[in-house]
């Protein structure tokens, strides 16, 4: 089954706060990111989001999860990541990408990954599309998905990581990466 990003994920609704900007239809948030100042996101109608923090090895990142409204269809998380001056540049965040995805080929039904570049606005980053291995000819059940989408994407001081798993992921990839593409940070 493919699960959602290696981070343990501990509740905690205090964090910070997601505003709905609500003279707008287009479902625009804003996320105050504690200290690391405010993500706008632009979400599809009929996502809702949940901000939480995520315990990874280097310390507890912000981290946002969307979902249906009213169903388990996919689960999409973004983990935010704030980077010092001397970061990693685009090929080692590309690598690393990489490497990850290749430790975990082995559930895969794909024999290579295809890194696709994602770009838009203040948005620069990559991604790849995998399917899981057990699921190639049935149907996914409840609570296991059939494809995976992970990436990162480079938005000012700020590195999201993030993973889509979907059983449509020709409709739901496309909504996801659009929602990074517009993305904007502010101090």
């Amino acid at each position: 089954m493919l699960v959602l990003l290696a981070v343990v994920l501990a509740g905690c609704p205090g964090l910070g706060r997601a505003q709905t900007n609500s003279a707008n239809a287009d479902n625009h948030k804003a996320y105050v990111l504690g200290t690391n100042g405010t993500l706008y996101l632009t979400l599809p109608a009929g996502w809702k989001d949940s901000l939480k923090r995520a315990q990874g090895a280097d310390g507890v990142h912000d981290a946002i999860i969307f979902t249906p409204a009213d169903t388990n269809e996919f689960n999409f998380m973004l983990v935010v990541f704030t980077v010092a001056k001397n970061h990693a540049g685009a090929a080692e965040l590309k690598n690393s990408l990489l490497q990850s995805g290749l430790r975990e080929s082995t559930n895969y039904a794909e024999t290579s990954l295809t890194l696709r570049e994602l770009a838009g606005g203040q948005t620069l980053g990559a991604y790849y599309r995998v399917t899981d291995r057990r699921l190639t000819a049935a149907k996914a059940a409840p609570g296991d998905f059939k494809y995976m989408t992970r990436g990162y994407a480079v938005l000012g001081p700020l590195v999201l990581t993030f993973e889509l798993v979907s059983n449509d992921a020709d409709r739901d990839e496309p909504a996801a990466l659009e929602a990074l593409r517009q993305a904007r940070f502010a101090q």
